[in-house]
């Protein structure tokens, strides 16, 4: 394979493991995968949606940004519970090379495999997509009658008073 032909598959394999990422779990996903997936919060929430609670503990991105540990935690929680639900050792990428934003490669092939396995397991990312949005869209509403309630009530008590 040429330079530019493997140039061009990287970026197209890059765009469909964003793309995937994005319709899976309802976020937008910046143009560089690391950064977006930098504190391991993401990567184990993938894991949990293609099999619930495969990784119990997950630390937040605040106390990931606090503490490098927790980061570092959170990322190899992730390589253990892909490896639970079938990720072949091949497929995962290093945790190091991963802080240190090498090997993108290694990442982008990750997510593509992970891809497989949720497929293989029934999780339909559009599907899921549209589940979230509808999902956002429910809380949005409520939210918007319960500010409006509110608003009343404090209507009527001023006219009250």
């Amino acid at each position: 394979m040429s330079a530019s032909r493997y140039a061009q598959q990287e970026a197209e394999n890059n765009q469909r493991a964003k793309q995937w990422l994005s319709n899976l779990l309802g976020v937008d996903v910046e143009d560089d995968l690391f950064s977006a997936l930098a504190d391991g919060v993401l990567l184990c929430s993938i894991v949990n949606t293609i099999k619930p609670n495969t990784i119990p503990k997950v630390n937040p991105t605040g106390r990931c940004k606090k503490f490098v540990a927790k980061k570092m935690e959170n990322i190899n929680n992730f390589i253990m519970g892909a490896r639970r639900i079938g990720v072949l050792t091949s497929y995962l990428f290093d945790p190091q090379e991963f802080v240190q934003k090498r090997r993108p490669d290694k990442l982008v092939n990750c997510l593509l495999k992970l891809e497989e396995i949720a497929k293989r397991n029934g999780i339909n990312a559009e599907t899921q997509s549209e589940a979230l949005s509808q999902i956002q869209n429910q809380i949005e509403e409520q939210e918007q009658a319960r500010l409006a309630a509110i608003a009343a009530e404090v209507k009527y008590n001023i006219i009250i008073i």
